[in-house]
């Protein structure tokens, strides 16, 4: 059986955790491990485009807390469904809940047993993917959504309405969403796209019709 090669993100304030989860997962010779010691850390690396498969995020650190740290995870461009497992010392059956509420796949208790930590993380991968597929399809066009505004807002902000990247992101929008369950997507794109075909530039309020489409697909 092929066991997928993963980029995990572990973000935790104790250098000696972050050191035992370390030597824990480099038993599976398919995980490659990236660590932060803080939420803005981990912010920052998210930011500068690394794209974990999943995030172990520490609950208890100071300044910024985990529940926190997830929640501004949630409003990067391309991180809407990025699984992250929650790891804690305290974890009620209630907590476990209020965690997956607030987004999180699941809960690792510590003290953890690191000889199996990665088994339980694939374990929780695992359980997590097996949902409805078109579910999964559409998080992974919500995360497009979200790339592809945030590239508009910039060029509408540069007062552009024509060009090959308006082109690109106009005619994948309008042939994908209503595959993807995003009719209205589908809809808003497709006079900018007519209209870039046609040699021409898009209207402002086409535009806008587009960008406030898609907000409202990730909202």
């Amino acid at each position: 059986m092929t066991i997928a090669r993963l980029q995990v993100f572990h973000v935790d304030d104790d250098d000696d955790i972050r050191e035992v989860t370390a030597y824990s997962l480099a038993i599976d010779p398919e995980i490659d491990l990236r660590s932060a010691a803080s939420g803005a850390e981990a912010l920052e690396a998210l930011d500068a485009g690394y794209r974990p498969d999943v995030i172990l995020l520490d609950v208890m650190m100071p300044r910024l807390d985990g529940p926190a740290t997830l929640a501004l995870i949630r409003k990067r461009p391309g991180h809407g469904e990025t699984p992250v497992i929650f790891m804690t010392a305290r974890a009620q059956t209630g907590e476990t809940d209020q965690y997956r509420a607030l987004g999180a796949l699941d809960v690792i208790v510590k003290p953890f047993d690191p000889m199996a930590l990665a088994r339980d993380m694939r374990a929780l991968l695992a359980r997590g993917s097996m949902t409805d597929p078109m579910e999964a399809f559409k998080a992974r066009f919500r995360d497009r959504c979200a790339i592809d505004l945030a590239a508009l807002e910039r060029l509408r902000k540069d007062s552009v309405r024509s060009g090959d990247e308006l082109r690109r992101i106009a005619h994948g929008l309008s042939g994908s969403g209503g595959t993807f369950g995003f009719p209205a997507v589908s809809d808003a794109a497709a006079p900018v796209d007519d209209a870039l075909i046609e040699g021409r530039p898009a209207t402002a309020a086409e535009l806008e019709r587009l960008v406030a489409t898609l907000r409202e697909a990730i909202s």
